[in-house]
């Protein structure tokens, strides 16, 4: 209450249209997952309400997008503001509520190929350097922002016919 807190899960649940536990049990969890972030309630509020409100979802939905994505997005470095907007961009393209975070978590753990097929296909699209790394990351192995791993991939099946990107992604 004190550090604006209350104030910020009130502007949320206004925003969201939700009761204020709810509201509060999301600023929480994004205050918790996003620790390095350094958000308040207010910013996560802001943020949330601004991607909700710019996209095709709810906070409501965004609730279980980022139950589904928070952990992985966070341990990868991907930045609250930048998850909600991966998330709500999502919407826009008809994947909502836990799908959307369950699809967003999935992508982030793939963006380093593992397996020798996964290898061979990152090679194929040219999402590897010189030295063999992904190109998702920059030289100190920290993940590029979500606009640029889109664009990456974008360049990477532009000229591609739908069945042929569908394979790629697989």
């Amino acid at each position: 209450i004190l550090n604006g807190g209350l104030k910020g899960a009130l502007s949320l649940a206004t925003a969201g249209e939700l009761e204020l536990s709810e509201a509060a049990e999301i600023a929480s969890t994004a205050l918790n997952a996003f620790r390095k972030d350094n958000l308040s309630v207010s910013n996560a509020a802001d943020i949330l309400a601004g991607a909700a409100n710019s996209s095709a979802t709810s906070v409501r939905e965004m609730r279980y997008s980022l139950a589904a994505a928070s952990a992985v997005a966070s341990s990868v470095g991907v930045s609250f503001k930048d998850t909600a907007t991966a998330i709500a961009v999502f919407a826009q393209n008809g994947l909502k509520g836990s799908d959307a975070g369950t699809s967003l978590k999935t992508m982030l753990m793939n963006l380093q190929p593992t397996t020798k097929a996964q290898k061979e296909e990152f090679k194929e699209l040219g999402l590897v350097t010189k030295d063999g790394a992904s190109k998702f990351y920059d030289a100190k192995g920290k993940l590029k922002s979500m606009a640029d791993v889109a664009g990456i991939l974008r360049n990477s099946m532009k000229g591609m016919s739908d069945a042929q990107r569908q394979a790629s992604m697989r």
